[in-house]
């Protein structure tokens, strides 16, 4: 990382694999597709995750789970923030009448 300042071991972090073309072109992601297939694009394809920092050597830090993804700025990088658990979680959330076909 960068600055991983005001991160903490037990901190659950939220990280964004966001891919570029070359990413999607070095996976083959849209060499077998066919007619009526939706290609694989840059703008619909970002992988993210949820992570609880175990540990924190200066700018470095420990996740209890890997991440699978080349997170590298050649295959177009990632970002990483702080989860506040209390301000970004639903809570008391129903769903009524649903109905899948």
């Amino acid at each position: 990382m960068e600055n991983a300042s005001g991160l903490n071991a037990g901190d659950i972090i939220y990280v964004r694999f966001k891919t570029n073309q070359t990413w999607l072109d070095e996976i083959y992601a849209n060499n077998y597709m066919t007619d009526g297939d939706l290609d694989w694009d840059i703008g619909t394809y970002t992988i993210n995750y949820e992570r609880r920092i175990t540990s924190v050597d200066g700018d470095s830090i420990s996740i209890h789970s890997p991440i699978i993804l080349p997170m590298q700025s050649k295959f177009g990088g990632g970002e990483l923030r702080k989860i506040s658990r209390s301000k970004e979680r639903l809570s008391q959330v129903g769903i009524e009448n649903m109905r899948l076909v």
